[in-house]
């Protein structure tokens, strides 16, 4: 792994523990969950993920599943000086006040042969558990939407799709969808109507608790 030095984007005057200036136009969300970014394989969008990571800023920012590909790593050795660049700015966030937050991959308990199974099985555990809502990876769709009363959210990846899923300070939920590669990302609902505000809102720490 390479370990040139980054060059300097405006940041590194902050001080350590408080969140860093961002450029005009940045998103200012409370949390962020993005997942899959594949980093160590040659289909991993990292030029892409760098210029999200350079525009939004959070509070708290969750890591869901295959973050580093040690699989295909164990291959075939892939790691670009922009793979390294994602790493470092991560750890910048980290160091500048954001919690950053790893969720390793997790199975669920019986296998299911269909995504529309997955779905159903993460939204009747987190309804087991006692919780609003789950907060999926792995899929590489993103989506947001009710399966019997639990809240489904699918935060997509960062090898195909692009996309992140966003809480505003107000508790709304939201997908970007960063394809375009564009300073004002495009917004969708995965496949749902523009949304009323407030009708997908979370309690800080209480109703999204368990990501799979």
């Amino acid at each position: 792994m390479r370990r040139d030095e980054l060059p300097d984007d405006g940041d590194e005057s902050t001080p350590e523990g408080t969140l860093e200036s961002a450029p005009e136009g940045t998103l200012r969300l409370r949390t962020v969950w993005i997942s899959d970014l594949h980093l160590g394989t040659s289909g991993c969008q990292a030029k892409a993920l760098l210029h999200f990571l350079r525009h939004v800023e959070c509070e708290t920012l969750f890591l869901v599943g295959d973050i580093i590909d040690g699989w295909q790593l164990r291959r075939q050795w892939y790691w670009p000086q922009s793979h390294n660049d994602v790493v470092q700015k991560l750890l910048r966030k980290a160091r500048k006040g954001t919690r950053v937050i790893f969720i390793p991959e997790l199975k669920v308990k019986r296998a299911v042969s269909d995504v529309g199974g997955f779905e159903t099985a993460v939204a009747r555990e987190a309804r087991s558990r006692g919780v609003h809502g789950v907060v999926c990876g792995h899929i590489h769709h993103a989506e947001m939407r009710q399966i019997d009363g639990i809240l489904y959210c699918n935060d997509g990846d960062w090898v195909e799709s692009l996309t992140a899923l966003v809480e505003h300070a107000d508790g709304r939920l939201e997908i970007l969808d960063w394809s375009e590669h564009e300073l004002r990302p495009n917004r969708i609902t995965a496949g749902l109507p523009e949304p009323v505000p407030g009708s997908f809102r979370t309690r800080r720490g209480s109703d999204l608790t368990r990501k799979v």
